[in-house]
């Protein structure tokens, strides 16, 4: 939530797409389509790449974007070399194009003076006969009244969707390729198969995003296609994939031999890709100010992988791919976001103090909105062509390890137990370094390689939070977003899972770790002013919270709803280089490291040295389940409102009372031009929390807080401050 007035606030977070506009802009389906074709090896362009779309198309050029369509493309030498139209002899180059499709697919045919008339423009009437006829219809399926029947029946199941012409009009190429298209997406004649699937040896994934043409297979090869959706995965392309279909939704066609032969953009509906400036727990806002609502149903997928946009949407950053895909009905059905894809544009490690920008630049730094003279050295600035430049301040410090296939030339390097890919560009910087040295890696928003630097020359500390630990490894999510892993070297005594620590390493492929110190600074944190008394906070700033000893949680800065943060409730800071806060852990300031529900008591029995105590335990039931049980109690009865926060080693680190209200109608909440919700009280307006639990006792279930106001006007709300204090509600109850 982000500050409005007084009590209402509402959270915000930057973050942008990699060579999408900066303007929310719906995926042109002429551009897509024939980008798809291109993608087949279907429709080429000229030495330039320009594919001409606006061109006309000959029935000679018809005919054989229909033989590689139907996946024959490869039989065509078998047909070539002999000749059954006058004007199509068999040393042309379309001679094998059009006997395969006369001869064998049937699918084509020449006109009754016997000729092919191959450098003929084709006509819309004629091109829509060759795709029904690849649907399977003939004429006793359709009409005897040639073309129009066809053009009905094609209208009918929609192969001419997004085209207007009469039966007489010339098809240009453009048109052709949605047309095309449209009939990749169609079904078969008798609905059995899409005509996709029919293709040799096909596989078909559905319901997916493009992803990236630019990622790495579990082999290590790179420049596959990645998609994410119903089933995400990494192929090997055919051929050559179009920057175009980067964001597109719809269906991903392999081959017998599991590369990706298509990218065939959704019939239906609209994708929209754009820069993207916030985003809450309820909307994104693009650039431009164009806000896309995503509800809390809508598929979403972050880096390939499924998520809940309620849980993940603080992940997202600057510098991130979005595309969002509309039904036909206008609601959002599924929405991807994925880091820059830095070899989509051009990548420059900052060496010197100050970085000169186009006065009209967007620059966002880590995902946070910022300008041209916040850029420091060793900063790395990725440039789309867009106008926007997304800078990283990502970097890991560590032993140099490994590095693949050598030293003097790396495509990969392994620092921390993690193996890196290695930008070409940033090969000679790491040329002068031997196995064995201290470095710092610069990374790009997507972790590759931009470029390295020694130890010594850039103070650089890793912090993190550990996400598993065993006796012999561990698992830390940096605060930079690089997630590293290896052999334990040595782990502080203190040091649990949901630790804050910084992360090194001396020998190969083993790391260690360190549990924070207290640090805790006398002077306060100004939210507003983004200062940590007499420090400026980094641009790059990663906060964290716990309460006491509990499991330390990511938060941002948009999160806290107060203007000041006291000195007391500062656990923890660090510096970076340029002496900018840049690590700050807090303790329980906003509320939110708690999970609220309602309190369950129990017990357990323990056994220790021949001994056996009973203990008391808490656990939280709330929509998402039942809580593992810390041991521990609150003092608090069962079925009572409240929240709790745990240790990672399992104890109770602090609850949460909450105070109720009773009596609310339905219509005391609200929701303003940034969706933030909050409710209308006789002491003010208190904010909604974004995971709000809301409980409908008539049913004694657990319910999205929409669903709680629409079966009853007689609600109670549980919030755990007062608004002045950053206060939300956490909990709804429908009577």
């Amino acid at each position: 939530m982000r500050k409005l007035t007084v009590f209402l606030l509402c959270a915000v977070l930057c973050f942008s797409l990699v060579t999408a506009p900066a303007a929310a802009a719906s995926v042109d389906k002429t551009t897509s389509a024939a980008a798809a074709l291109n993608m087949m090896g279907a429709l080429q362009g000229d030495g330039s790449g320009d594919l001409n779309l606006g061109g006309a198309l000959t029935r000679a050029q018809f005919c054989k974007i229909a033989v590689v369509v139907l996946g024959l493309g490869k039989n065509v030498g078998q047909y070539a070399g002999y000749t059954i139209f006058p004007d199509v002899p068999a040393s042309g180059w379309a001679s094998g194009y059009v006997n395969l499709a006369v001869r064998s697919a049937g699918i084509m045919s020449g006109y009754t003076n016997g000729k092919f008339g191959p450098d003929d423009v084709i006509t819309y009437g004629q091109a829509v006969t060759v795709l029904m006829k690849m649907l399977g219809y003939t004429t006793a399926d359709v009409g005897y009244t040639w073309p129009d029947s066809f053009i009905l029946k094609a209208a009918d199941v929609g192969l001419t969707d997004g085209v207007s012409l009469s039966k007489n009009d010339t098809v240009t190429r453009g048109s052709a390729a949605i047309l095309f298209v449209n009939l990749l997406n169609a079904e078969m004649n008798g609905g059995a198969k899409k005509f996709m699937e029919t293709i040799s040896g096909a596989t078909v994934v559905s319901d997916v995003f493009l992803a990236s043409k630019n990622a790495k297979t579990d082999s290590g090869e790179t420049g596959a296609v990645n998609v994410a959706g119903s089933k995400s995965g990494t192929y090997l392309p055919e051929g050559t994939v179009p920057s175009g279909l980067v964001g597109a939704y719809g269906a991903l066609v392999l081959n017998a031999a599991g590369k990706a032969l298509v990218f065939v953009p959704a019939g239906t509906g609209k994708t929209v890709v754009s820069t993207v400036s916030s985003a809450t727990a309820s909307s994104i806002t693009c650039a431009d100010g164009t806000k896309i609502s995503v509800s809390s149903s809508a598929s979403f997928y972050l880096n390939g992988t499924a998520k809940t946009y309620g849980d993940s949407w603080v992940d997202i950053g600057g510098g991130m791919l979005v595309s969002a895909y509309y039904s036909d009905g206008g609601t959002v059905q599924s929405v991807l976001v994925a880091d820059t894809d830095s070899t989509a544009g051009s990548v420059t490690v900052v060496t010197t103090d100050g970085y000169a920008l186009p006065s009209a630049a967007a620059v966002y730094i880590n995902g946070a909105k910022s300008t041209a003279a916040d850029i420091e050295k060793y900063d790395v600035v990725s440039d789309s062509g867009s106008g926007i430049y997304n800078v990283t301040r990502r970097r890991v410090t560590g032993r140099y390890d490994d590095a693949t296939p050598n030293t003097s030339s790396p495509g990969t390097v392994k620092v921390l137990g993690t193996e890196f890919e290695v930008l070409d560009s940033a090969s000679a910087s790491l040329s002068g370094f031997k196995i064995g040295d201290t470095i710092t890696l610069l990374l790009t928003s997507d972790n590759k390689v931009a470029g390295a630097v020694s130890g010594s020359a850039l103070s650089n500390t890793n912090y993190g939070v550990v996400t598993a630990l065993t006796t012999s490894s561990a698992t830390v999510a940096l605060s930079n977003g690089v997630t590293v892993s290896g052999a334990v070297q040595s782990v502080g005594t203190d040091v649990v899972k949901g630790s804050l620590v910084t992360v090194g390493s001396y020998d190969a492929g083993t790391i260690y770790l360190s549990a924070v110190g207290s640090a805790s600074s006398a002077s306060a944190l100004s939210v507003a002013a983004g200062t940590l008394g007499s420090l400026s906070l980094s641009k790059a700033v990663t906060v964290y919270e716990c309460v006491g000893a509990s499991a330390v949680s990511k938060i941002e800065l948009a999160d806290i709803l107060v203007d000041t943060v006291s000195g007391s409730k500062i656990k923890f800071y660090a510096t970076d280089p340029a002496g900018d806060v840049s690590i700050l852990l807090l303790n329980d300031v906003t509320g939110d490291v708690y999970t609220y529900g309602f309190i369950k008591n129990g017990t357990v029995t323990q056994s220790s040295g021949g001994l056996s105590a009973t203990n008391p335990t808490t656990s939280i039931i709330n929509g998402d389940g039942t809580t593992t049980a810390v041991t521990g109690t609150t003092g608090l009865t069962n079925d009572t409102p409240a929240g709790i926060a745990a240790t990672g080693s399992g104890t109770l680190a602090g609850y949460a009372a909450l105070t109720a209200v009773s009596g609310v109608s339905r219509t005391s909440f609200h929701e303003d031009a940034d969706g933030t919700l909050y409710v209308t009280t006789a002491s003010g307006y208190i904010p909604v929390a974004d995971n709000v639990q809301a409980y409908i006792e008539s049913s004694e279930t657990w319910a999205a807080l929409s669903k709680a106001r629409s079966v009853s006007d007689n609600l109670t709300i549980y919030y755990d401050k007062t608004p002045a204090a950053g206060g939300k509600v956490r909990v709804v109850i429908a009577h």
